[in-house]
């Protein structure tokens, strides 16, 4: 863990608004000329009392700040807290804004969530410093009294007031800002400030979240209105279609219920229940009518384009819309909007801005016209990437990394020949499939290059043989049992040192839980690619080629019987459930961990050399960088090329950008 750096000032500020911070983030709800500060708590060193400090409400001439804060700032201190950029919006849009402070600059912020987050724990405060076992941990009655005065109430005919006022219930939420901040301060002394790399990654994330990145509001109204349309058509259909006894396509059990009723046993109304049952010829007519009604409806966009409207400032850009460390790799996750799962949409410029330009009619007729009334819904779905727009002036740049966890795979796994391959610019979903069907490359076709692809990109994390038939599936290509069995067996014994990585790797780190203190140095069949791994201080790590750890919290060692082996286990966060639980893994998922993680990291890179070389990053999608820029600086050809620079700390690996430029976000 990292040494703690000295003058810190700990802050937490206690709110109310009218304002939705969980739809609206924290950029627009401080902006809201309604948000208030009610109080603020700050820690100048863990040695001495809780400041406090509570504001002149409705006060018009501003509110002074305390001494001891304006001391702080003067000095160069660090200002903490937990979820920090909360709290620099309130700073900024309200202390700075509306009572002339003075601004804190980025550089001396800092973050205990992130901490948290790099260390694979929990993120929330009450998570974070359960998982740890702090003395200190959050006031859960404190919080429930917060959730009640943060939030407008319904005036009554007795009580007019906006709000909750109970001396009691401030008296309590006094209590509970400086208990959080104690926990605050519990949790960084645990943990330490991130490493300075680390931190400066961070620092980037936090300005491309000021950033923002625009949206087309004129043209999210009229999908919205559109969608508004289609949505009463919908539920018009199905009225008629069911006799009236389902008459919203949104009644989930109802509509169970009414295809149960038409000899269709099925437990739900998912996209995965429903997919496979239109091309089914046997069931009742009826029934498919209602099925492709409610999976064009599915492909409905609503929540999405609400999203991305409620997000938006009054300049049209929304902000906060990634997340630092969000994956337990490191990578960044989706925040908001979820640009991250938006659909691919339209790779024509010139299509997705005639199809954008439809939407913005907010005629249902219209875009019925150009497109049919069947692939409306599709459109409005292709249209989603596009709602993201460069200022009139600007332009996006925008590039990612092709391939590159294959390609880091094979590399750290010393897979020379495939390494070559596409160095050479050869085919490797060509070369497996090749080898899988015993033909020559040249003679391969797209069906089987598929299943190549689907080989390359599934078998690297030691996927078995049904779950690889079923991802096949998944992406609409149907194979046997002995073919999946057959491709899989294939990858092992053509990439015959990724299987053997999964063995030694898991192997290394389970001696490492059992030998505490040790430092194994396992050296990659790379001779570049040299990995640390350590157990102390309750934590597995993996020191990475880039520096980074990555961390496992409490490890143990079980007995699998089902495979008479060792398992290892640890503390983490479960990424479906969300939950804090004792999880399993694996030589593959280590690996995957692994790769994701360089990877991540190789992205990190990037994109702070181009923020150093002025292309301001607004949005990072997967293994995308977004940039925008004016029209009249920079190029193409010299973002990709700043991009694609090879790491010091793998300096052999290939790597390859492909980019495009335009107005409008969009695949390439």
């Amino acid at each position: 863990m990292t040494k703690i750096i000295d003058n810190i000032v700990r802050i937490d500020f206690e709110t109310r608004s009218p304002c939705d911070l969980n739809a609206q983030g924290a950029w627009v709800y401080s902006r809201h000329p309604n948000t208030e500060i009610l109080c603020l708590a700050s820690e100048l060193s863990p040695n001495e009392p809780i400041r406090f400090w509570v504001p002149e409400l409705f006060n018009k001439t501003g509110t002074r700040i305390p001494d001891y804060l304006l001391e702080a700032i003067e000095r160069g201190d660090r200002f903490e807290s937990h979820g920090a950029f909360f709290e620099q919006c309130l700073w900024w849009n309200i202390c700075v804004a509306r009572w002339g402070w003075p601004e804190i600059p980025l550089n001396q912020w800092q973050c205990s969530a992130s901490s948290a987050a790099l260390h694979a724990l929990p993120r929330s405060l009450d998570g974070v410093s359960r998982a740890l076992g702090l003395s200190e941990t959050k006031d859960t009655e404190g919080r429930r009294v917060m959730l009640k005065l943060s939030k407008p109430r319904k005036p009554s005919k007795h009580n007019k007031n906006r709000y909750h006022c109970d001396p009691k219930d401030y008296k309590k939420l006094h209590s509970y800002c400086k208990q959080d901040v104690r926990t605050e301060s519990a949790v960084s002394e645990a943990l330490g400030p991130l490493p300075p790399s680390e931190r400066q990654v961070w620092l980037m994330d936090q300005r491309i979240n000021f950033r923002g990145v625009r949206a087309d509001r004129n043209a999210i109204l009229g999908a919205l209105t559109i969608l508004e349309q289609l949505h009463r058509e919908t539920n018009a259909q199905i009225r008629e279609l069911t006799a009236g006894e389902v008459t919203s396509i949104n009644q989930s059990v109802k509509l169970k219920e009414y295809l149960n009723s038409l000899g269709l046993p099925i437990e739900g109304i998912g996209k995965p229940v429903l997919d496979p049952l239109v091309n089914d010829p046997t069931i009742d007519p009826l029934a498919r009518e209602i099925i492709d009604l409610r999976l064009a409806s599915a492909k409905s966009s609503t929540t999405k384009y609400k999203a991305m409207l409620t997000r938006m400032d009054t300049d049209d850009r929304m902000r906060e819309l990634i997340l630092y460390h969000g994956a337990h790799s490191g990578r960044w996750t989706g925040l908001g909007a979820q640009i991250q799962n938006y659909p691919w949409g339209y790779t024509d410029s010139e299509e997705q801005t005639i199809a954008i330009q439809a939407l913005t009619t907010g005629n249902v007729k219209t875009l019925k016209l150009l497109y049919g009334s069947e692939n409306v819904m599709t459109v409005l779905s292709n249209c989603l990437r596009g709602m993201l727009c460069a200022e009139p002036e600007n332009r996006f740049l925008c590039a990612d990394f092709s391939g590159i966890e294959n390609r880091f795979l094979f590399w750290l796994c010393g897979e020379t020949e495939a390494v070559e391959t596409i160095r050479s610019g050869g085919d490797l979903y060509k070369d497996l499939a090749s080898t899988i069907f015993s033909k020559s490359v040249n003679k391969i076709n797209k069906v089987e290059r598929d299943l190549g692809k689907r080989g390359i990109l599934g078998a690297g994390y030691q996927m078995g043989a049904t779950k690889f038939r079923k991802t096949c599936a998944f992406y609409g290509t149907e194979i046997s049992q002995s073919l999946a069995e057959k491709t899989i067996r294939t990858y092992r014994t053509k990439y015959k040192r990724i299987p053997q990585f999964w063995r030694d790797i898991e192997k290394q780190c389970i001696k490492a839980c059992l030998r505490k203190n040790t430092r194994i140095i396992f050296p990659a069949a790379n001779t570049e690619s040299k990995l640390l791994i350590t157990c102390e201080n309750d934590f597995l790590t993996i020191k990475l080629p880039s520096g980074r750890k990555l961390y496992y919290y409490k490890p143990q060692i079980h007995h699998d019987n089902k495979f008479d082996s060792p398992k290892l286990t640890y503390m983490g966060v479960d990424s479906y459930t969300r939950k804090w639980v004792r999880q399993s893994t694996y030589g593959g998922k280590l690996t995957e961990n692994i790769v994701q993680a360089a990877c991540r990291d190789i992205l990190a890179e990037a994109m702070l050399r181009l923020e150093n070389m002025g292309y301001p990053i607004v949005l990072t999608v997967h293994d995308e960088i977004v940039s925008e820029v004016k029209k009249t600086k920079g190029t193409l050809n010299g973002f990709c090329d700043i991009m694609s620079h090879v790491p010091k700390w793998c300096p052999s690996m290939p790597i390859n950008v492909e980019g495009w430029e335009g107005q409008r976000f969009r695949k390439q």
